[in-house]
Order: C-alpha cells, then structure tokens, then sequence
C-alpha cells in the first residue's frame, strides 16, 4: 500500500527523540519534537483506522479523520480523483472547497518548521 511523506513522518519514532536500529529502539541525543504520548496516540489512531478496514484500498490518505474541517468542523477524508489526484473533503458538507493533499502537506510541513523554532527557542532559555 502506497503511503505519502505525511503519513511516513506520522509514523516515524524520530520526532519523539528516539530512532530504531536492527530492529532496536534506542535514544537518540536530538530534542524531540513531540512527546512519546502524542506520538503513541498517533499510532493508535492509525492502527484503529487499519483494522477497520474492509477492503484493500490503493491509497492511504495520511490525514483522514485527523484533521477537522475549519467551515464544518466535521472529519476530513480523501478522495481520488481521476485515479491520481487526492483531494480532502468535509463528511457531510455541502458546498464546502475540496482541498488538495499538497495542500496539507504544504501546510503540516508549515506547520513542523514554526513548532521547531518555537523549540530551539525555548530550549535556549532552558539552557545555562
């Protein structure tokens, strides 16, 4: 099953100051990113929505049921369009923009970069 950057970032031990090598988990000297909960919740959720699967799908959208929809507030899902295209939707709105993948991803990415200065900056107060 295919998978974007998104959904390989989400997935990745990484961000939480750890890194798997040989199949071990070890600490790494980076600051992390994010807390091993999030991290761990975030796995949940994928594993939740893995399980409930019925059929094999070609794509995994990386951000279905993890974002909400900033007109609606409902759950965002992905939709292929003409076999390649993923566009994200709100469930149950009517007349509410589609938004492209790239989309989200451009703005996730945004988003990682503002959260990891906001770090460095802190953790250079933190620090004698």
């Amino acid at each position: 099953m295919p998978q974007s950057g998104i959904h390989k970032i989400l997935r990745s031990l990484i961000y939480t100051g750890d890194f798997e090598w040989n199949g071990k988990r070890y600490r790494g000297t980076h600051d992390p990113l994010i807390s091993r909960e999030l991290w761990k919740a975030v796995q949940e959720i994928f594993d939740n929505r893995a399980s409930g699967r019925r059929k094999k799908r070609k794509h995994d959208f990386a951000f279905s049921g993890l974002i909400q929809c900033g007109y609606t507030g409902g759950s965002l899902v992905g939709d292929l369009k003409k076999g390649k295209y993923i566009y994200y939707r709100a469930i149950g709105a009517k007349g509410v923009p589609y938004v492209k993948e790239e989309e989200l991803e451009r703005q996730f990415c945004e988003t990682l970069k503002s959260y990891d200065l906001m770090m460095k900056f802190w953790n250079g107060f933190a620090k004698p």
